[in-house]
């Protein structure tokens, strides 16, 4: 038996290879190329720790009982085979906290007028009193504020709980009705409207994951009811329509701060445009590239927790019932 680690090549893996190697009975493979490994070695590899893979990968495994993903994120993975041959799948939600992190850093940024200020008074143009503007064009404090938060799992809770000291009454979005799994305190009011929520938010930020029943969600008439409000993205692109989101922030109606995006760079590093749409025209929007998740924190407690859940599956016989697994049929 045998875990193949298709995983970056750096010091932090390495290090996670030794801790396997030495808390467990079973090989513990180097595989930056599936494809490369050799066939007899491919036959007998029970688990994988991946960041994404395909579908030729997968049925070149065929004693796979486990893929663990050391991210939130499972749109790289080929999940209708997954789901096909029953194999589970753990990602982790660790970083949640830095996620929100960045939630709050861009809603602070569109709010507080800080990218489009520094970006004028770069070219000498001031605002506000200095420039003799009326104050009821400045920024916008967030003690002021109705906050929807669009998903209560991990991101949410750290959203709400990082937003909290700011004083903005916190409203949060799920699919289910009740607080199951939320602590006391930490929403001033929890529901299942999306439409109500649009249309009593200031601000609304979305930290829903990319399933089938996400994909577009956030459409033209959200925009229409969060008219002059403010809205953030760290979950996936694809949950918002992109049409809808360019034409609302074209007309004024919202503006955005966006971590996470509709177009991606391939290769990796290549000179793309992150949407189909002139987002970056305007001055009404703060872009990120999808770091909320991507720093040195984040990335190494999601390492740790899949390569320790990985090992503790192991060590419990690996059952077929993995604690935690993702629902492959709702996609999260």
């Amino acid at each position: 038996m045998n875990i193949l680690l298709n995983t970056r090549q750096n010091e932090f893996w390495h290090a996670q290879e030794d801790r396997l190697r030495t808390r467990l009975e079973v090989e513990i493979v180097r595989a930056p190329d599936i494809s490369a490994v050799p066939e007899a070695t491919r036959s007998e590899t029970i688990a994988l720790i991946t960041y994404g893979c395909t579908t030729e990968e997968i049925a070149a495994l065929p004693q796979l009982r486990l893929v663990g993903v050391p991210m939130s994120g499972l749109n790289t993975l080929p999940l209708d085979l997954l789901r096909q041959r029953h194999i589970p799948v753990i990602n982790a939600h660790v970083n949640g906290r830095w996620v929100a992190e960045r939630a709050i850093a861009l809603l602070l940024s569109v709010a507080g007028q800080i990218v489009s200020g520094d970006r004028d008074l770069r070219r000498g143009r001031w605002h506000g009193f200095a420039a003799g503007e009326p104050v009821q064009l400045s920024w916008r404090s967030l003690s002021e504020m109705t906050v929807a938060i669009i998903g209560t799992g991990s991101i949410g809770q750290w959203t709400a709980q990082l937003l909290r000291p700011f004083g903005p009454r916190i409203i949060g979005v799920r699919r289910q009705a009740g607080n199951a799994g939320i602590p006391d305190g930490l929403f001033d009011e929890t529901g299942t409207d999306l439409n109500a929520a649009f249309d009593s938010a200031d601000a609304v930020i979305v930290t829903l994951p990319s399933t089938p029943e996400t994909i577009g969600l956030i459409s033209a008439g959200h925009f229409r009811l969060l008219d002059r409000g403010i809205l953030i993205n760290v979950g996936r692109g694809d949950v918002i329509d992109e049409e809808a989101l360019y034409r609302a922030v074209a007309a004024g109606r919202v503006s955005c701060g966006i971590d996470t995006w509709f177009t991606y760079p391939d290769p990796a590093g290549a000179r793309h445009m992150p949407s189909r749409f002139p987002l970056e025209s305007f001055d009404n929007v703060v872009m990120s590239p999808h770091l909320g998740g991507y720093n040195v924190l984040a990335t190494t407690a999601s390492g740790i927790d899949i390569a320790d859940r990985v090992a503790a599956w192991v060590e419990a016989g690996q059952p077929s019932d993995v604690g935690g697994a993702v629902d492959l049929e709702a996609g999260y």
